[in-house]
């Protein structure tokens, strides 16, 4: 920033940024005078000493006029793909389940995972992005593959992979969304399952965690298969014991209701799994009385 106000600052007003006359894919003469003298430097800079964690040269480019700050940083897309490149997340990983997760060195670990810190600040700098983002997505792809889910680990894999879903967009955001529903799946298919008696309940607050994270499409079926037939199946059973208390029942069955945030029963799919409960329970009174 200093090095803008030496060097720029002292020439606005005796240039213009906008000079009529001038193509629009040509330099002005100030443009054209930044260009021999103030990126030389930048460009040297990049090359030598910038650091992606440094938000420093993005102050100094936001001030350039367009042009210039589009030829001062050619290379920086280069530059965060070769960081990026040098990142292990299955090492990352493995350190990360070594040591204690909810310790201040199980979350060390997972920083060089946080490319939103090192890469989303340089991306208006950047022509063309898609193939930098392409290796962000597979990175992290990396990384879920060896996430286990845990109440532990949720918020921390949320915080990484979070940024990312908001920003990218078509098939890539699919990609990355579809492995976080898989190891979702995964989860709920081997640490969850209804017992009224000694319920597991981590689980399905995991999965709650990623509604408004996920796109929609992809994290509601996971939730149907694994938890709401699931959640159907178990109370039909439970109907057709003889020796079922259904005040017991009705207790569950509510508790069970209040256990999703209001916006995510506001879900009409949902609340059309609990009016079908209801009609299971209605039909089994109405049985036992005759």
């Amino acid at each position: 920033a200093d090095l803008v106000k030496q060097l720029v600052d002292p020439l606005l007003p005796y240039v213009s940024t906008t000079d009529v006359g001038v193509p629009a894919d040509e330099m002005t003469p100030f443009e054209s005078l930044l260009s021999r003298t103030l990126v030389p430097r930048l460009k040297q800079y990049t090359s030598t000493e910038w650091t992606p964690s440094s938000d420093t040269l993005a102050h100094v480019l936001a001030q350039l006029p367009r042009v210039a700050a589009a030829e001062a940083s050619t290379n920086i897309s280069a530059i965060l793909q070769r960081t990026i490149e040098n990142i292990n997340p299955r090492l990352v990983m493995a350190q990360y389940k070594h040591a204690l997760v909810s310790s201040e060195a199980g979350l060390t670990a997972l920083l060089s995972l946080r490319f939103d810190h090192s890469v989303i600040p340089w991306l208006p700098f950047i022509n063309e992005p898609s193939e930098l983002l392409v290796i962000v997505r597979r990175k992290l792809c990396t990384a879920l593959d060896s996430w286990t889910p845990t109440k532990e680990s949720n918020s921390a894999m949320i915080s990484i992979v979070s940024p990312w879903l908001e920003l990218l967009h078509g098939k890539e955001q699919h990609k990355l969304a579809s492995k976080v529903c898989e190891r979702l799946r995964t989860m709920l298919e081997t640490a969850f399952e209804f017992n009224a008696q000694r319920q597991v309940i981590w689980p399905f607050k995991v999965m709650l965690k990623w509604h408004n994270i996920v796109p929609h499409a992809l994290w509601f079926p996971v939730l149907k298969q694994r938890v709401l037939d699931g959640f159907l199946n178990y109370l039909r059973m439970w109907l057709e014991d003889t020796d079922a208390n259904y005040a017991e029942i009705a207790d569950w069955y509510w508790q069970w209701k209040q256990m999703y945030p209001v916006d995510v029963f506001a879900s009409s799919d949902i609340q059309g799994v609990f009016r079908e409960a209801l009609v299971y329970m209605a039909f089994a009174v109405e049985q036992k009385g005759k």
